[in-house]
């Protein structure tokens, strides 16, 4: 199971985003991907951070974990061309996310391989996933229960070939500037996957306890006493509606 980390620690993008100053940036990167290699210690899970901005990952890797910086697989990819750059910080993140799949291509296509925004961490990752080796080609997501036209892209996984296939153009055309959002595409996906027969659409068997700060809005997910408090209460419901709901069959 692998989880990639999408990184870019300069940004090229100059709009929606909140986040700008790399410094800043780079110590968010840091602090994530020391919580992930940690995770990665107790459970067969594999990070993978793929980043865009020349940053030199090796280095940043090890001012993260230090001795344990080989738990953690990095690609470095090119800058965004201008047109992507227009197009925003979605279609950018596509072309990463393209290319650290096919990094993997010698992978099972039936292996597990979620994503994550670089910088933020899932509290109950565990909890969210299963162990058990999948034996169909799989699609796990927050899926919500109202507005299926848009779901969250922060934390979300597929089977590698899935990912080649059903995931493969997500993201590639959206613009921010036209208000075509990487988790618009995202939702199509997972509603065509899912009137399909050839993908198990799944919903995440809890929901997802990010935690980090918003690139885009600078509010800082999962630790505020309201957030913490809510979902305190509200966790055995969800948990029985993902449970009764586990198996998503589209809109």
């Amino acid at each position: 199971m692998f989880i990639i980390l999408t990184a870019t620690v300069t940004p090229q993008v100059d709009e929606h985003i909140h986040v700008i100053d790399p410094e800043r940036r780079r110590e968010q990167y840091r602090s994530a991907i020391a919580k992930w290699v940690k995770l990665s210690e107790n459970l067969d899970l594999q990070p993978l951070i793929v980043e865009n901005s020349g940053e030199d990952l090796p280095l940043l890797i090890r001012s993260a974990v230090g001795h344990r910086a080989q738990q953690m697989r990095h690609l470095a990819v090119s800058p965004p061309p201008p047109p992507v750059v227009l197009m925003g910080k979605g279609a950018a993140e596509a072309q990463m996310l393209n290319a650290a799949i096919q990094s993997l291509g010698s992978v099972d296509e039936l292996e597990m391989v979620f994503k994550c925004t670089g910088r933020l961490f899932v509290k109950n990752f565990d909890r969210c996933v299963t162990q058990a080796p999948t034996q169909q080609r799989t699609l796990i997501a927050d899926i919500p229960r109202k507005n299926f036209g848009w779901i969250d892209s922060r934390f979300f996984g597929a089977s590698l070939g899935v990912w080649n296939s059903e995931l493969r153009e997500v993201g590639v055309t959206s613009n921010d500037r036209e208000g075509i959002n990487y988790e618009h595409e995202l939702a199509t996906s997972v509603n065509d996957s899912a009137a399909s027969l050839n993908v198990a659409v799944e919903n995440f068997r809890e929901k997802p306890w990010i935690v980090g700060q918003s690139g885009t809005t600078g509010h800082l997910y999962g630790t505020s006493f309201i957030e913490t408090s809510r979902r305190t209460i509200i966790r055995p419901l969800d948990r029985l509606r993902r449970h009764l709901q586990a198996d998503f069959t589209g809109y």
